[in-house]
Order: C-alpha cells, then sequence, then structure tokens
C-alpha cells in the first residue's frame, strides 16, 4: 500500500479500530498533497508517522509548531533590537562625522585667521623697522647739524631703538 491514503480508506481504518480496541488512541490516516515534501516531513518529524498520526503525534506537532513559533518570535525581536542598534550606531557614526567636519573647518578658519594676522604683523614690523630707520637717520643728521659737524656715535642698539651719542666739543 502506498505511503498515501485515500480519505474513504482512513475512514475504514478508523471505524476497524474503534470495534477492535475502543480504548486506545486512533491513528488518523492522512492524505499528503503532492505539493508537500513527504521526505521534509519526516526529516522535520523524525519520530511521528506523518501519515497516520495519533493523537500524542498531533499534541507533539502542536509543540513543535509552539516551540518554533516562540523561537521565530525571538529571533525576530533580535534581529529588530540588532537592526535598531545598527541604525543607532550608523545616526551617531554621522553625528561624529558631522563633529569632525565642523571641526576641521573651524580650524581651517582658525588657520586662515592667524595667517591673515602672521602677514599683518610682519607688515606692521616692516613698517615699524621702515620708520625706525628713518627716525635714525633723522636724529643723526639733527645731531649732526646741532653739534656743529661734531660727534661720534659710541653705542648703538637699534633693536631695542636705543642710541647713544657722545657730542664732542671741539676735540
Amino acid at each position: 500500500m502506498s505511503p498515501r491514503v485515500t480519505r474513504r480508506k482512513s475512514k475504514a481504518t478508523i471505524a476497524e479500530n474503534d470495534e477492535e480496541n475502543p480504548d486506545e488512541p486512533h491513528p488518523l490516516n492522512v492524505t499528503i498533497p503532492e505539493d508537500i515534501e513527504e521526505d521534509a516531513l519526516i526529516n522535520l518529524l523524525p519520530d511521528i508517522n506523518v501519515a497516520a498520526l495519533t493523537s500524542d503525534d498531533v499534541v507533539s506537532i502542536y509543540r513543535l509548531l509552539l516551540s518554533q513559533t516562540s523561537t521565530l518570535d525571538a529571533t525576530e525581536r533580535e534581529h529588530d533590537e540588532t537592526r535598531a542598534e545598527l541604525e543607532r550606531k550608523e545616526v551617531e557614526l554621522d553625528q561624529a562625522l558631522q563633529d569632525k567636519e565642523s571641526l576641521a573647518k573651524d580650524l581651517e578658519t582658525s588657520v586662515e585667521s592667524v595667517h591673515e594676522e602672521l602677514t599683518q604683523v610682519k607688515q606692521e614690523r616692516d613698517q615699524l623697522g621702515e620708520h625706525t630707520s628713518k627716525a635714525r637717520m633723522l636724529d643723526v643728521e639733527s645731531l649732526h647739524v646741532l653739534s656743529g659737524g661734531k660727534y661720534r656715535i659710541a653705542n648703538t642698539n637699534f633693536n631695542a631703538l636705543q642710541l647713544t651719542i657722545f657730542i664732542l666739543n671741539g676735540s
């Protein structure tokens, strides 16, 4: 007899078993449709005769189904939590990247500002040097005129803008 049983044969078998063993559970003969792989069912339910199920087999299938559903729900929750954590990490990384880009832009602006300030200070230094040189020249010329052309520079310290001049009286 093939593993696929017709419904009429199943009912007839159940009626015979009812008459022979009224107290024992009766197997439920199930016709397995062609779109369901019987080998896959046997691998999934190794301790159960899928063609002739008892009430204990059905309860075992219910328990397995509930257990699988519970496991699937837990797996889906873990998946959702992992996805949410991944999204949080993505947001944190995006924020950190934006912070770093903002910091880099601020530093670049600061560098440009310091560079401009340095250029301005160098120009001021050069102008001060020119003015100092001109002032020294004017002071020396004025001193020369006032002393009647007789003077001697004994000490010069141009960095500190100090000029010591001795005026000689007729010597």
